[in-house]
């Protein structure tokens, strides 16, 4: 059976709780520790965000390749871009992960992440189980 996460469940009405996550119902809450919880989050942060929203100053500092919404452009990107009022936002790979997301789940820039992802905290949200459990 096939899941957003690693975490495997055998009866999604039943409640699964662990000292990262609670899960039920087809969804799934993390207690926000990375350390603990990627094993079983897959890095979800920074693969299930369209959009990683850098400030003009973080985009211009030449740290980071980036996406700038443009003017007139009617590409799906700058569309999302601009519903979602983002006007720079980090690239992403061909799979829609981050373009820093390390095969072993882990931020390549973590000493120089943007402040969007210094500031991100899964605590809390709930995430739905997507695919058949």
């Amino acid at each position: 059976m096939r899941s957003l996460f690693p975490i495997t469940l055998k009866d999604v009405t039943e409640r699964v709780e662990t000292s990262c996550y609670v899960a039920e119902d087809h969804t799934v809450i993390f207690n926000g520790d990375c350390e603990e919880c990627r094993p079983h989050c897959g890095s979800l942060c920074c693969i299930s965000y369209g959009h990683v929203t850098l400030s003009e100053e973080e985009a211009l500092s030449g740290r980071y390749q980036y996406k700038a919404v443009t003017e007139g452009c009617e590409c799906e990107s700058c569309e999302n871009m601009r519903k979602a009022r983002v006007l720079y936002s980090l690239l992403k790979k061909a799979d829609y992960s981050c373009l820093h997301l390390e095969s072993n789940g882990r931020c390549g820039i973590y000493e120089y992440r943007p402040q969007t992802c210094r500031n991100y905290s899964c605590k809390g949200i709930i995430f739905p189980l997507l695919g058949e459990l």
